[in-house]
């Protein structure tokens, strides 16, 4: 008879334990669903791109943007999560020259504070050049416009070791060079700053 009650009242939780059992598994449903709808997160996951920036290299964008206001300068993010800087036709060069001008070098001393200040950030200069010419003197052109830029860097604070310059010529157009249009946009330089080592 002991054996017998145990017995039915082994019968009797066990319905019990069931139910229990099938009440925990009713809740967790519950918490997958937010984590199963990651067509938010991975919204935001795709943008991890944006706050992978240091606050440093951040407030040399902000800088940069604010600098670049009517300066015929372009700030975009790469998508190595560089931060570049485009200074197409006569922004940063007068017309056969070599120099940085006037307009680019308020342009530059507006970045040269931040970038200074934050010894982690690399700095790589390339030039560029249209078609017009021999590809070894644009080859020339496009290094010394590019190690006017660098020197110019250097020469407000920002230490040398942390700036590369490089001259890439006609090679790299980002327009045709059919128009005046299209040869002044592929005339540049550019700043690609990132947070280490290239």
């Amino acid at each position: 008879m002991n054996a017998i009650s145990r017995r039915g009242a082994a019968l009797c939780v066990l319905p019990l334990l069931v139910l229990a059992a099938g009440c925990a598994t009713e809740p967790a449903p519950a918490p997958s669903a937010p984590a199963s709808s990651p067509s938010k997160p991975a919204a935001s996951a795709a943008q991890p791109a944006q706050p992978a920036w240091s606050p440093a290299l951040a407030a040399v964008f902000e800088a940069a943007q604010r600098a670049a206001q009517g300066r015929g300068v372009e700030i975009t993010r790469t998508p190595a999560n560089e931060l570049l800087v485009r200074a197409t036709g006569d922004a940063a060069f007068d017309s056969g020259r070599t120099t940085i001008n006037a307009r680019f070098r308020q342009f530059l001393d507006s970045v040269a504070e931040p970038l200074a200040r934050v010894p982690g950030v690399k700095v790589h200069v390339v030039g560029h050049t249209d078609n017009v010419g021999s590809n070894a003197v644009n080859d020339r052109i496009s290094l010394e416009r590019a190690t006017s830029a660098k020197d110019y860097l250097a020469a407000k604070g920002v230490a040398a070791e942390r700036i590369s310059a490089e001259g890439r010529g006609e090679r790299e157009p980002v327009a045709g060079n059919d128009s005046a249009e299209g040869r002044a946009s592929n005339r540049r330089v550019e700043l690609l700053i990132s947070q280490g080592a290239r």
